[in-house]
């Protein structure tokens, strides 16, 4: 079979379309029915088709109202003219719509023919949709001087016939028409309680059915032959029936007696022994009798069942409250249960257990006896408050055990609902007082570490790398001048010094590849502007599988210590320089000696006629050694520039050695074993000038008068976490240090020119710690002194 185009499936599912095929057929249909055979818009019998046109209203609501009326007017157009059918249209549209309000307004939101309410409205609609059209139809006709047809009925008939066909046809469709055909039509259905028909229903309606005919038959055959009226048989066969199969069963057989009655008054020729008068009011009389008595009967059914599951809860409730006793009292914690009066009605065992006391004492308002004097206001105010609001109820306070001693509780209390009925509360009561302790002992440890940052000027912080989110102490806030840590790590970096947030960067690097502690100082711009210098020790917790989750660390602000050091730099270089005057003034001598000497062979050269070229040559030679004597103090001075810049140390100690070598012990001697292609630092002249000196200056001073050897090395070094280095290492044959000296020595301002070690090594290892680096001394009293130094090589030299 070749399948529909796709716009016709569209078509065809369209909710409209469906709903109008299904009132045209159902509208034909009982044109039939009726007798009339669409010969006349008049029916012999009863009006089945203004009265499915209302069913359809009822069952569709607005939808229906609409194709339904729609229908009416093509209907009267065909059989009236215009101008006529316009009014009489008019007259159903009114008649049917205002039924329908009426109607659906006494329903409420139940489901139609469900309970006695809504078929009570039901009753109301088939009444009321004839009602105005019965009225004014002749009226209408004469006022707009049309003819009236003869036979046409009077109001009472013409209500009477339309009352009949709604009866007859609506309950039916409105009981199983209500659910699957409207979610045919593309509705949400109104009722699902229908069962479906049994193979047994529809021989009981067939049973009923051939009742209700020989019944009638009886009613007809009695009349025409012995004068005798016996309708009231004609109740009998769907009154048994409804009276076992409520509504049901009981609206198929409306609609099906109501259809047999027709078509064999119709086709039998009873009008002579029943009236069509008589059957449109037998019909109508003996349908609302059963939809009422159907209403009943369903309602006594949902009576009986609601008493049945009534007396099975009663006995479920009664097993549930048993077997809710025997857990209460199993259970670990301490349970209550109130009534909607608030008053207790219920304790487990464990409760009993703590207070020491019998469950009479407890039950009622017993159990508030046990609060706190100073807990009890606030506690019984929350509980009834709670009560009142219907809302959960959680709380904490103080409860008296039964040795005296008050525990803290925390008591959390539900609801309870019974049928929708609110029926009290049902809650626990857990013991915190030991968690209360260890949160004050944690509140006070929080306290004094706040504290004690703050005495020692040293702030904490954490990164938790899964949600980017940052947490920084009171003191960390403190330290860069604002008010609440920054949300997310990009934000951190706000703070950071422009020109070093690429290092900042880089340490975060190397907590990822490190477990080891990582040192770093940097400076950070406050919002008010100000520069501070802050020192930082990082590290990285790693979880289960050893992925990176957080960054922790201490910070603390040294930029008065810098400051202190900065000034004793300044010192220590001219001290230091000073201390170079002596040893390099005789080197000057000599070479200002010479330079007199070969201007004085110059002068002899000149005056005896000949030119002094190699005389020259030679003060040019003694100059130029001079020149880079002061070249080297000059640097050692800081006079040039302090930018970092990339340097290679080895190239640093060779510029050096012959300033090193005037500067140092005359009993001295410096050998070097320098690396070469070594890895570039990032660092300052300057700095690394004053680190070299002070290191050599140092080894000369524990030589003293005695022979001995400052060796200088060079090398390539690696960290634990494999990042390259730069080792910078001198040693010396002097006198040593003793295991107190050496522990001291790196102090700022410390000074052992006494023991043999003047010029500060604390100034050595603020340099290391700013480059980022480490220092290890070695030492032993007698043999010498070993200081090594360990520099992290130049980012863009690494990534090389």
């Amino acid at each position: 079979m070749p399948e529909l185009p796709r716009y016709l499936k569209r078509i065809s599912k369209s909710p409209d379309l469906r709903l109008f095929a299904f009132l045209a057929i159902g509208v034909a249909a009982f044109g039939v029915v009726d007798g009339s055979l669409w010969k006349s818009l008049l029916t012999p019998t009863i009006a089945y088709r203004p009265g499915f046109l209302f069913a359809s209203v009822l069952a569709f609501g607005w939808r229906g109202l609409i194709w339904s009326q729609l229908i009416f007017f093509a209907a009267f157009a065909w059989f009236l003219p215009l101008p006529a059918a316009i009014p009489i249209a008019l007259l159903y549209l009114l008649s049917q719509t205002s039924a329908f309000v009426v109607a659906r307004s006494i329903a409420g939101k139940e489901s139609w023919l469900s309970r006695e309410r809504s078929t009570l409205a039901l009753l109301a609609g088939a009444a009321m949709a004839p009602a105005i059209p019965a009225l004014l139809n002749n009226v209408v006709l004469r006022i707009l001087g049309s003819k009236v047809p003869p036979g046409v009925p009077g109001a009472v008939d013409s209500w009477l016939r339309g009352a009949a066909g709604v009866l007859a046809v609506a309950p039916v469709l409105l009981a199983y028409g209500s659910g699957w055909l409207k979610e045919w039509i593309g509705s949400p259905p109104d009722r699902d309680w229908q069962e479906p028909i049994s193979a047994r229903n529809v021989l009981e309606l067939f049973v009923e059915t051939g009742a209700w005919t020989g019944a009638l038959w009886l009613t007809v055959h009695f009349k025409a032959h012995y004068g005798v009226n016996v309708t009231y048989l004609t109740v009998l066969p769907p009154l048994a029936f409804t009276l076992f199969r409520g509504m049901r069963l009981a609206t198929l057989a409306l609609a099906s007696n109501a259809v047999v009655a027709t078509t064999l008054w119709t086709f039998g020729h009873w009008a002579s022994a029943l009236s069509a008068t008589d059957l449109r009011l037998l019909i109508a009389i003996y349908s609302v009798t059963i939809l009422i008595l159907a209403a009943v009967v369903d309602e006594r059914k949902r009576s009986r069942r609601r008493v049945d599951e009534l007396l099975i809860d009663k006995a479920a409730l009664r097993g549930s409250e048993k077997h809710f006793r025997t857990l209460a009292n199993s259970a670990p914690v301490m349970m209550w249960m109130s009534g909607s009066d608030k008053l207790c009605t219920f304790v487990n065992k464990q409760w009993l257990d703590f207070t020491g006391r019998s469950i009479e004492q407890e039950l009622g308002s017993g159990w508030a006896t046990g609060l706190h004097p100073e807990d009890m206001a606030r506690f019984i105010a929350k509980y009834e408050s709670s009560v009142d609001s219907r809302e959960r109820f959680q709380t904490e306070g103080r409860f008296r055990r039964a040795d005296g001693e008050y525990r803290w509780m925390f008591v959390n209390g539900a609801p309870l609902y019974h049928e929708g009925q609110f029926a009290g509360y049902v809650g626990s009561c857990v013991d915190i007082t030991e968690q209360k302790l260890i949160t004050e002992q944690l509140r006070e440890s929080e306290a004094q570490l706040a504290y004690a940052q703050r005495l020692t000027q040293v702030g904490s912080f954490e990164w938790n790398m899964k949600d980017n989110s940052t947490l920084w102490s009171k003191e960390k806030l403190r330290m860069i001048g604002v008010s609440q840590a920054p949300p997310d790590f990009e934000a951190c970096l706000t703070y950071v010094h422009s020109s070093e947030k690429n290092a900042f960067l880089e340490i975060e690097k190397r907590v990822h590849e490190t477990n080891a502690p990582v040192e770093v100082e940097y400076r950070v711009v406050r919002p008010d502007g100000e520069e501070r210098v802050i020192r930082s020790i990082v590290g990285g917790i790693r979880g289960d599988t050893g992925v990176l989750v957080r960054i922790v660390g201490a910070s603390q602000d040294i930029t008065d210590v810098r400051r202190a050091q900065e000034e004793s730099f300044a010192r220590q270089k001219l001290e230091t320089i000073g201390t170079l005057a002596n040893g390099i003034a005789h080197d000057f001598n000599n070479l200002l000696s010479a330079v007199i000497a070969q201007a004085e062979l110059a002068f002899s050269e000149l005056d005896s006629g000949g030119i002094p070229e190699e005389e020259l040559y030679a003060i040019r030679d003694v100059a130029m050694r001079g020149s880079e004597i002061v070249r080297e103090l000059m640097i050692y001075a800081g006079t040039e520039s302090e930018a970092p810049v990339l340097l290679n140390i080895s190239l640093v100690v060779e510029e050096m050695l012959k300033l090193l070598k005037v500067s140092v012990s005359k009993n001295a001697t410096i050998e070097t074993d320098l690396a070469s292609q070594l890895p570039s630092v990032l660092a300052s002249p300057a700095r690394i000038s004053q680190l070299v000196m002070n290191l050599v200056m140092n080894a000369s001073e524990a030589i003293g008068n005695r022979d001995g050897v400052i060796r200088i090395t060079t090398r390539h070094a690696a960290a634990e976490s494999g990042l390259p280095y730069v080792g910078l290492e001198v040693c010396d044959t002097g006198c040593g240090m003793t295991p107190g000296t050496r522990a001291r020595v790196l102090e700022p301002f410390f000074s052992t020119k006494s023991a043999g070690r003047g010029l500060g090594l604390a100034v050595a290892d603020g340099i290391v710690r700013r480059l980022s680096g480490s220092i290890q001394i070695e030492s032993e009293l007698g043999i010498g002194t070993s200081i090594r130094i360990s520099l992290p090589a130049a980012a863009e030299h690494s990534r090389a």
